[in-house]
């Protein structure tokens, strides 16, 4: 025909085409009007199996007919009569295109579900942060949780809404909504006291077990599967549990062997249930058989990956990952019968930044969390005088994902962990002529920390246990590894003196704080205990680091200060009700004589005194007023308070048109 049947501007505009768009018949050609080829072309090529020809049988039999009549004809002038061996060339033409058309539709949603074939669309319910969406079985309710913008993520209320009629219905306080029972009549949530269960019909909850997240009902409704980093477990690690309605007990099925198993969830059959395990951002999908607690991973890759969801057909697993920067969606395809993925994971949503994730019972719907979060940052003068906050100054805007801060020795900079164009990247922000670079952006970086004498930062990379230390020039260049173990090197800080870098490590199986002399480059061990901790903080002398350690079977974190010489550890606080995490922070009084820590938005920025334990309170926040998003984000340098003000959006989308 001199043409090709499907066109289209790129390859995927070509493939939409075949699966979509009605070919020209050749007749419309002027170098072919054969009609009979045209018509076995055209039915070979039919959308619907049913208008194609039933067997290869009945094709052979088509194309005979077709032969022997072509045969017969001769063509005018010095045009040959239609040879056999053309026409078995046809043959072939038509059983690859026939082939080609059926692989394209048999893999239609694996191939092209992407953003721009599903309906997306919010179901927008409070003016709040919301989490936690799920169907209800019949799919016409949804629940989720939702809290004040600025509050604790554990400040929240659980609803339900009526998607046909728009009307929500508060259930709980002070939970997370995650699970609906297989009949519907029953709800299964978490909150800071453990795994609960709400009778929808009776109006009133009970416990199940006093520690665990994110419950998920069984498919039969006989087990709650949740994770927890309690129950006697390292404080650095979270295991896999499962609860028992039969006797009302509790096992914990995923491995003991150091790594962190979270996000289960249950196989349409209930045979298996998949879940993350890793360390740190690195994680891959693990298999648990629930019947015999026999566990396997069943990727290799160490991807970025978190809440996988099994589809009811039970033909692939939905996840987010920000491999590609943004958390977005993404669906590997995998056999139910033996729990082995069979294919490459294809990305369905860009740049949503997508928190929670959850499928409809029918499996035709996501729903999910898109989280949006707009950021500044201020500084404000530390003098003592009162309505400090109206002094405050806006230092940067327009940020995203901002985790750190840190200002150079000299003042004039400062280093920013955020998010830039969808990647963990290092930014350099001048405070001298407010210009701003992107200083690194080649892999994940996390943690960075200014050297002595300024010229160079330091921060971990490489994700999980793959993570090392690495430094790169204040202006730019190349960065260079500069701690490298087979086992994970974060977060580390340069001492004010130039020596000595800090570190966490967990060479020796659990993550503990280690020292570099970086002239010898020795390495030195400060901690021997199971809690997971902080990054260390160096007092401007040198001498000291402050770190918060988690208490191990506790609800509660603590303060400790280590002596350099005399190789001490002290306790300096104990904080009850809650824990620490990695990133959280402590900074040291000019003197030396007190730490600066800041716990929560709303919540003021206080100083315990070294020296007597005491409390009290330097700079007080108000709802509605600038308030530090968090505990990690903030930086003190010449008796200046920098911090991260995050405007924060959560709304609940859904996305149809899976099947």
């Amino acid at each position: 025909a001199g043409r090709k049947p499907f066109v289209g501007h790129d390859d995927i505009a070509v493939m939409k085409s075949i699966l979509n768009d009605e070919p020209q018949p050749l007749s419309s050609s002027e170098q072919n009007n054969h009609r009979d080829l045209n018509r076995i072309i055209l039915k070979m090529l039919s959308k619907k199996p049913e208008d194609r020809h039933a067997s290869m049988a009945e094709l052979c039999a088509d194309l005979k007919k077709l032969q022997a009549f072509s045969a017969r004809i001769q063509v005018s002038g010095s045009r040959k009569i239609i040879s056999a061996s053309i026409a078995v060339v046809l043959i072939l033409i038509i059983i690859g295109l026939a082939v080609l058309l059926s692989q394209f539709s048999r893999s239609k949603q694996e191939k092209f579900l992407s953003s721009s074939s599903l309906k997306m669309y919010s179901i927008g319910t409070t003016s709040e942060i919301e989490g936690s969406p799920s169907f209800s079985p019949d799919g016409k309710k949804v629940m989720f949780s939702s809290r004040t913008i600025g509050a604790p993520v554990n400040y929240t209320m659980n609803w339900i809404k009526e998607l046909e009629t728009g009307t929500m219905t508060k259930i709980v306080e002070w939970g997370a909504a995650t699970s609906w029972s297989p009949d519907g009549s029953q709800i299964a949530y978490a909150t800071q006291k453990g795994i609960f269960i709400y009778d929808l019909t009776r109006h009133n909850s009970r416990q199940l077990a006093d520690f665990g997240i994110t419950p998920k009902w069984s498919p039969n409704g006989q087990e709650i599967v949740f994770s927890s980093n309690t129950a006697g477990l390292p404080a650095d690690q979270c295991a896999i549990f499962l609860y028992y309605f039969k006797n009302a007990t509790w096992k914990q099925i995923s491995p003991s062997n150091g790594l962190q198993y979270i996000h289960p969830y249950w196989s349409p059959d209930g045979r298996w249930i998949i879940c993350t395990g890793g360390q740190g951002s690195r994680k891959d999908f693990w298999l648990i058989e629930a019947a015999t607690g026999k566990a396997r991973s069943i990727s290799n890759n160490g991807l970025w990956i978190n809440n996988p969801v099994w589809c009811p057909s039970g033909q692939f697993i939905y996840y987010l990952s920000n491999q590609n920067g943004t958390f977005d969606i993404w669906r590997v395809p995998i056999d139910i019968k033996n729990g082995r993925l069979t294919g490459k994971p294809i990305q369905i949503t860009t740049g949503l930044e997508v928190t929670s994730l959850e499928i409809s019972h029918d499996g035709n719907k996501l729903i999910f969390v898109r989280e949006e979060s707009k950021e500044q940052i201020w500084c404000v003068p530390l003098d003592g005088k009162g309505e400090a906050l109206k002094k405050a100054k806006l230092v940067m805007s327009n940020l995203s994902g901002t985790e750190n801060i840190e200002v150079s020795p000299d003042g004039s900079q400062m280093v920013l962990e955020t998010t830039y164009g969808g990647v963990r990247s290092l930014m350099l922000k001048s405070l001298l002529d407010n210009t701003e670079k992107i200083l690194y952006k080649e892999q994940p970086a996390f943690a960075p920390t200014w050297s002595a004498d300024g010229n160079w930062i330091a921060y971990d990379a490489g994700g999980g246990n793959q993570a090392d230390v690495w430094r790169i020039s204040a202006n730019g260049g190349k960065a260079e590894k500069i701690i490298a173990n087979s086992s994970a090197d974060w977060s580390p800080t340069y001492s004010p003196d130039g020596n000595y870098l800090c570190y966490l490590s967990n060479r020796k199986g659990q993550f503990d704080l280690w020292i570099k002399e970086l002239k010898t480059g020795e390495d030195q061990q400060v901690t021997n205990t199971p809690g997971s901790k902080s990054r260390g903080f160096w007092s401007h002398d040198a001498q000291k680091l402050a770190y918060y350690e988690n208490c191990s079977e506790e609800d509660c974190c603590r303060i400790f200060v280590y002596e350099l010489i005399s190789q001490e550890i002290s306790e300096l606080w104990y904080i009850p009700d809650r824990r620490s995490t990695i990133t959280d922070k402590l900074v040291w009084k000019a003197d030396d004589a007190a730490l600066y820590y800041l716990f929560r938005a709303w919540l003021p920025l206080c100083e315990i005194s070294i020296k007597t334990k005491k409390v009290k309170t330097v700079l007080s926040f108000k709802q509605g007023e600038l308030s530090p998003s968090g505990n990690r984000v903030f930086a003190v340098h010449n008796n200046i308070l920098y911090f991260v003000v995050s405007n924060e959006a959560a709304d609940i989308w859904i996305a149809e048109g899976l099947r």
